[in-house]
């Protein structure tokens, strides 16, 4: 099934302005999740909306944050979030390196106190559109087992680069650490189908598909490589942006949600025209691009460019609606009759 996406976004605007959060942030968190869902990230879109409405409703997340940002040098800069929804921190913390960049040529932002931000993509890609190479990293709580263990140690900890194109959408890679993520796993569990081998593992470390067990952690993306990755932007988020390591974070879909997280993120930004090779750089990604595209795997098919399959999603969402699991339309459509709607009058084939 498949839902209306302006409507969606009505809904979402008003359960947040309910719970008290100001007119800008409540954009900032329905545009967010929306556009993530238009790319067809579903595990990090409009998924996450009902998680989020816990947070608000208990106490983990702030509706009315005092977010505080400290330069320390011309470009750099510490953001205390104070508990927002993370897509607020996330989206104020990228702004203000997309400003100092484009002042100053290179800007970061370390953010700490804040919650899950949804997907990566959504601040690296606004910064590639304002012509800056745009990278955004982030913690989050322990789901990944090192290699040969069954205990989870490292977050999924995504990162997220982006690059302006002036021909086309951005090219963003936005990726987490862990072979899968948690939200997908869980809805394939959910469905009664079985796990791909290299998902995850048991608490004694064996493949969950091959020992039929019971969920302990998810496996590092690329075995010792992810591990490493997912590790190093675990230690930048921690001792950077000053904030807790990944298992002293709380679970994101498990109590207590009267608490706060404490989630951590880094923005950067580069601003292309500040560089020296600023003229050269729209014809030579051009140039790459085309060379890549030309490429051709052993059967015939074109290598994929990080962005092209979420801009396929956008074509097809814009025009056919965002597709819904039974849980999510039952909650979307419970939403709805609150608000005196019908998500089922709404629906598109």
């Amino acid at each position: 099934m498949r839902a209306d996406l302006e409507l969606l976004r009505q809904l979402m605007c008003s359960a947040l302005a309910d719970r008290g959060l100001p007119d800008h942030h409540v954009a900032i968190v329905a545009n967010g999740l929306l556009q993530t869902s238009l790319r067809g990230t579903d595990t990090h879109g409009i998924r996450l909306f009902e998680t989020y409405l816990k947070e608000l409703d208990n106490g983990r997340s702030n509706p009315k944050p005092r977010i505080a940002k400290q330069f320390h040098y011309p470009g750099v800069c510490s953001v205390d979030a104070d508990h927002a929804l993370g897509l607020v921190a996330g989206q104020i913390a990228s702004e203000t390196v997309l400003d100092k960049a484009a002042e100053l040529g290179i800007s970061a932002a370390f953010v700490r106190n804040s919650n899950h931000f949804g997907a990566a993509s959504v601040y690296t890609m606004e910064m590639a559109r304002h012509g800056c190479v745009g990278i955004a990293l982030s913690n989050a709580d322990s789901l990944v087992a090192p290699l040969n263990s069954g205990k989870p140690l490292l977050g999924t900890n995504p990162i997220s680069i982006a690059l302006p194109n002036a021909e086309d959408e951005p090219v963003c890679l936005d990726m987490a650490t862990s072979q899968i993520s948690y939200t997908r796993l869980m809805t394939t569990l959910a469905a009664g189908k079985a796990p791909r081998s290299g998902w995850a593992v048991d608490a004694t470390g064996a493949d969950l598909a091959e020992e039929n067990g019971s969920f302990s952690a998810l496996r590092p993306l690329g075995g010792y490589k992810g591990q490493g990755l997912g590790l190093m932007i675990a230690l930048l988020c921690a001792l950077l942006a000053a904030g807790p390591f990944d298992t002293e974070l709380s679970h994101l879909y498990k109590p207590p949600y009267d608490i706060p997280r404490r989630v951590s993120h880094i923005f950067i930004a580069v601003h292309i025209a500040r560089l020296p090779a600023s003229d050269a750089f729209p014809e030579r990604l051009r140039s790459i691009l085309d060379n890549v595209r030309a490429w051709r795997t052993n059967d015939g098919n074109p290598v994929v460019i990080p962005g092209d399959p979420e801009r396929d999603a956008i074509r097809d969402r814009s025009e056919n609606g965002i597709p819904l699991t039974d849980t999510e339309w039952r909650f979307f459509d419970e939403l709805a009759a609150r608000h005196g709607k019908s998500l089922a009058r709404q629906a598109l084939t």
